[in-house]
């Protein structure tokens, strides 16, 4: 297996040209932080370059993505991350580029994302092609998860993150459908208000027997929920839970988790066994 080459990290065109001084055939993780900046690349021929490319704090109307949506020298960037750029449906244009359909990594964060927004990324090309998909300081209920799962089963996801999304239950539910997540093998849920409800969807749901990692830090995890988590016989192959901030697990719950005949030996270790 190949091994990837180090990115430099840069945050303007003219810090890129002084870069590919020192060496010619440097890669660059590139975080933008003005919306010409990718204008000013694709005149000097340089977002050829470019494998992650950042976008921080950068207003992403329609107009001002043209050359994200429709330059194929991006064809090489593989992680896309979004940090608050108030992008809400801008996204739909983004999954749709015939330009982008190399994606391995897509991370957003504060960005008002909206149904059709979500609805768009799970009908792209690049939604089947994703390793990665984090989404952050996102309010996701049942619709937005309905969405996200409308089209795609994202087959090729190993590693998810919905973290701080006020993800309720019912929402849980919608993301545990049967077809769903052939590849999945790392799931995290942190500083969300999930519940029994959400677990009982999770631990019957088939990729739960692939999960290596789950992360429930800051949920509604009690005694109820511990029980359901030590009952899972598809949490075998758990190698790390993490429960951490959840303040209605008691000593009762642990005991259950470090009892379980189905959670692994480091597992039980952990919650006192």
């Amino acid at each position: 297996m190949a091994k990837k080459a180090t990115l430099v990290r840069v945050d303007s065109p003219k810090r890129l040209e002084q870069a590919l001084k020192s060496s010619a055939d440097a890669l660059f993780h590139y975080v933008c932080r003005r919306t010409n900046a990718l204008q000013t690349l694709k005149e000097k021929g340089l977002l050829d370059r470019i494998r992650e490319l950042e976008f921080c704090r950068v207003s992403l109307a329609d107009e001002r993505i043209d050359v994200l949506v429709e330059e194929p020298d991006l064809e090489h960037v593989h992680t896309l991350f979004f940090d608050t750029n108030k992008m809400k449906d801008g996204l739909r244009r983004i999954a749709d580029s015939p330009c982008l359909t190399n994606l391995e990594h897509l991370k957003s964060t504060r960005n008002q994302l909206t149904s059709a927004s979500l609805e768009a990324l799970s009908g792209s090309a690049c939604g089947d092609g994703l390793e990665s998909l984090t989404i952050y300081f996102e309010k996701l209920g049942a619709d937005e998860l309905r969405a996200l799962m409308s089209g795609t089963t994202w087959p090729s996801v190993t590693h998810l993150e919905l973290n701080y999304c006020q993800l309720k239950s019912d929402a849980l539910v919608e993301l545990c459908k049967p077809d769903a997540w052939g590849s999945l093998t790392s799931l995290n849920l942190t500083t969300n208000k999930i519940d029994a409800e959400g677990l009982a969807a999770l631990v019957e749901a088939p990729f739960a027997s692939r999960l290596t990692k789950l992360n429930l830090h800051y949920n509604r995890i009690g005694d109820d929920e511990a029980a359901i988590l030590a009952g899972a016989p598809s949490l075998s192959n758990l190698e790390t839970l993490i429960l951490t901030d959840n303040s209605k697990l008691s000593p009762k719950g642990k005991e259950a988790l470090a009892e379980s005949e189905h959670l692994s030996e480091k597992i039980r270790k952990k919650f006192g066994a």
